[in-house]
């Protein structure tokens, strides 16, 4: 992983102009997002940095990376757990709901579940298979009904 690359991204995202988490007002819209990666390692170091960066750090970081490999139900209902319990709050567990999230994952959760809270998908990978990648491009595009988001049906 190029560290330092990785940082400029972070910084870009959060600071340049027409980038996703550039203002508030983006922030505002981009509440609950899935990140995905191509390597365990990779989606560590990027969790990492996010919860030392002063705009990230104000989101709940999601880790979904199990061992990489996108077949796995246990690891991925596991997964759909956490990112549920984070975002609607578990009060037997003393879970309050997170206001913004991302999810960062290595294949899980690109396929069989849906969180309708997600509001968009950001790639940052290589994916080969074009159905995996039409698989977590929309993983955002499915209907959400509530009343606090934009998001366009």
């Amino acid at each position: 992983m190029h560290l330092d690359a990785v940082k400029q991204l972070i910084k870009a995202l959060t600071t340049q102009k027409k980038f996703p988490f550039s203002t508030p007002e983006l922030r505002n819209e981009l509440k609950h997002t899935l990140w995905l990666l191509d390597r365990v390692d990779s989606a560590k170091e990027l969790i990492k940095l996010l919860r030392e960066d002063p705009v990230f750090e104000n989101y709940t970081i999601i880790p979904a990376v199990g061992d990489g490999r996108v077949d796995e139900n246990d690891d991925n209902q596991k997964s759909f757990e956490k990112v549920m319990e984070a975002i609607h709050g578990n009060p037997e567990k003393g879970i309050a709901p997170a206001d913004r999230t991302i999810t960062v994952s290595v294949g899980q959760l690109t396929t069989g579940v849906t969180v309708p809270e997600w509001i968009g998908v950001l790639i940052l990978s290589n994916i080969e298979s074009s159905a995996l990648y039409m698989q977590a491009a929309f993983r955002a595009q499915n209907p959400y009904l509530g009343m606090q988001y934009s998001k366009k049906e």
